[in-house]
């Protein structure tokens, strides 16, 4: 459905100003546990309405073994890679549960686009397995965003094409400051239209 994605942001805003806000608004609720699950566009949403303000423990769910639980300090190197030319538009590649080419971000968006990318060296979708790789990532990510917007200025809108665990788009979302950074637009990779979409666009102050 073509409004599916405005329907959906409608929502998850509408619940969270209703149930959760007027909570945290008044410290009836200090701290949450957060246990995510969903698209990854709409755990990007949610983690800016939650912002890095809230206390929020960023939970992932593992496959092997099939646990919520942590390990101790187990570390993931986050690499940025700037793009070779500065070009109108800005695309930035989150590459960690596989590798995006970019042709599938060139075909959407034409060549007219300056391609950063943050990555693992060994993309897959169940290296999260400690709250340091959560906190890292999103450091790693302010960084990012900084770099991007020093060399692209205040009015570029970021381009984001997600591969990533749940858990890190949440921390993506939390770590993304609304008058500082860049408005973005969150794509999501939909087989049945052919490749990424257009699904929610986040605006700064």
């Amino acid at each position: 459905d073509p409004n599916f994605w405005n329907i959906e942001e409608a929502n998850l805003q509408q619940r969270f100003d209703r149930l959760l806000f007027p909570l945290l608004n008044s410290g009836e609720i200090k701290h949450i546990s957060l246990f995510g699950f969903g698209p990854i566009p709409m755990l990007i949403k949610l983690g800016t309405l939650l912002n890095d303000i809230t206390s929020v423990d960023v939970r992932q769910k593992r496959r092997n073994p099939d646990t919520w639980n942590f390990d101790d300090d187990i570390e993931t190197i986050y690499n940025f890679s700037s793009a070779s030319i500065i070009k109108s538009q800005v695309a930035l590649k989150i590459e960690l549960s596989d590798n995006i080419a970019d042709e599938r971000i060139t075909r959407i968006l034409s060549d007219d686009v300056s391609i950063y990318s943050l990555n693992i060296d060994h993309p897959n979708n169940d290296f999260v397995k400690s709250r340091k790789q959560i906190i890292d990532f999103g450091n790693k990510m302010k960084k990012a965003f900084r770099e991007i917007k020093r060399i692209h200025g205040q009015d570029a809108n970021l381009n984001i094409f997600p591969a990533m665990p749940i858990s890190l788009a949440l921390q993506l979302g939390r770590v993304w400051m609304p008058k500082a950074d860049l408005s973005m637009k969150i794509f999501d990779q939909n087989f049945a239209l052919g490749g990424f979409v257009e699904a929610l666009e986040i605006k700064h102050c």
